[in-house]
C-alpha cells in the first residue's frame, strides 16, 4: 500500500517556501521534471493531498538542512484491477500508440496520463474510471492505478518518467497489421501533424 506524508499547515508552508527558495525558478518550471500535472502539484502544495513519501524525501534532500515533523499514512488511492483479463487487441494497440505519443507513466504515484479526450477508449479497455480535465489549452485524461501502470510497463515496456531515448514500439504490435495500424493511429492522434510547405 502506498505511503503518503501528512504535514501540518505550518510545516507544509515552511517546506514549500524553502523548496521554492532552493530551486530558484517558478513552480511551472519545477514540477514537470517530476512528471506531475499542474493540478496534482498544486493539490500537494495546498495540502489537499498528502505527498507521496518518496517524492517528499527527494524534495527534502533537495532543500537540505530542515527540521520538519511529518506523519506517514498508508492510503489506498489506486483502484484494484485484474490485469490478466486485459488482452492485446485493436483498442489496446491504439492505447499503446497514444501513450507513446503524448502520454506517460509517472515515476512517483502510478499515474497514467494522456493528452486528449480518449475517456471512452481507456475506460472500455481497462474497466475503471478515468478523470478528464481541461488544463490550460489541452484536455488531460488520467488515472492512478498501480496495477495498470505495472502492467503497461512490464508487458509492453512503456517507460516510466522521462521518455526521451527510451521509447520502443512494443513487439506485440508487430504481430498484426491491424494492431500496427491502430498503434500508428493512436500515435498520430496525439503526437502527429501535417502541414503544407511551399
Amino acid at each position: 500500500m502506498p505511503i503518503f506524508v501528512s504535514l501540518s499547515e505550518h510545516e507544509r508552508k515552511e517546506f514549500f517556501n524553502k523548496l521554492k527558495l532552493k530551486i530558484n525558478c517558478s513552480w511551472e518550471n519545477f514540477y514537470p521534471k517530476y512528471n506531475l500535472s499542474r493540478s496534482m502539484f498544486f493539490n500537494y502544495l495546498s495540502g489537499k493531498y498528502g505527498l507521496p513519501k518518496n517524492l517528499f524525501l527527494i524534495w527534502k534532500k533537495l532543500i537540505g538542512d530542515i527540521k520538519i515533523f511529518f506523519v506517514e499514512k498508508e492510503k489506498q488511492r489506486y483502484l484494484p484491477k485484474i490485469i490478466s483479463k486485459v488482452k492485446m487487441d485493436e483498442d489496446l494497440s491504439e492505447i499503446l500508440g497514444v501513450l507513446n505519443g503524448d502520454g506517460h507513466l509517472s515515476n512517483f504515484n502510478y499515474e497514467v496520463c494522456v493528452v486528449g479526450n480518449l475517456k471512452k477508449l481507456f475506460e472500455k479497455k481497462f474497466g475503471i474510471s478515468f478523470t478528464l480535465r481541461r488544463e490550460k489549452s489541452a484536455f488531460k485524461l488520467r488515472c492512478y492505478s498501480k496495477e495498470i501502470s505495472n502492467f503497461l510497463s512490464s508487458e509492453y515496456n512503456l517507460p516510466r518518467g522521462n521518455k526521451l531515448g527510451k521509447l520502443k514500439m512494443p513487439n506485440q504490435v508487430l504481430k498484426s497489421n491491424i494492431f500496427l495500424r491502430n498503434y500508428i493511429k493512436g500515435l498520430y492522434d496525439t503526437y502527429g501533424s501535417f502541414y503544407l510547405r511551399r
